[in-house]
């Protein structure tokens, strides 16, 4: 009977190691990097291009005073925002499209691209900027533009 316990402990041990192990490298996958928020609009104070990765509440509070509004509630020990903002526009209709997370060497990758307009818009200066709010992973996190411009990297 000893012998039987000793045996089965010993394959139950391999076996939630090599669960363990394989947890550990493969990491999250791109469908539990499900966005849970967003938001985005036509003004803000940001006139040239820029990116962000917020992590931190001193970050996000920042980020929102950019925009021009008070920062959503939102426990950033547990998320993790990028933010893009265009730059000044002539005209309404721009946004910012992100597209689906992938994980590539072992970090997040979050691509955008930029929405042009079309159609009928109103004529004003836009600063057009989008936010958009994950669930931390400990991975690293690389927002980068979709027509291949690495921008961000952040830990």
């Amino acid at each position: 009977m000893n012998k039987v316990l000793t045996a089965f402990s010993a394959v139950s041990l391999f076996a939630l190691c090599a669960c363990a192990e394989t947890l550990g490298r493969h990491g999250p996958s791109p469908s539990s990097l499900t966005p849970v928020a967003r938001w985005q609009g036509s003004f803000s104070s940001v006139t040239k291009p820029e990116e962000e990765i917020v992590t931190d509440a001193g970050a996000w509070a920042a980020l929102w005073r950019k925009i021009g509004q008070a920062a959503p509630n939102v426990d950033m020990s547990r998320s993790f925002a990028v933010a893009v903002f265009l730059g000044t526009r002539p005209t309404g209709g721009y946004g910012v499209v992100f597209l689906p997370p992938s994980i590539e060497q072992g970090g997040i990758v979050i691509a955008y691209r930029e929405k042009k307009p079309s159609g009928m818009t109103f004529e004003a200066l836009t600063q057009p900027y989008a936010v958009q709010l994950y669930p931390k992973t400990g991975l690293p996190v690389r927002l980068e533009n979709a027509a291949g411009e690495k921008t961000r990297t952040r830990r």
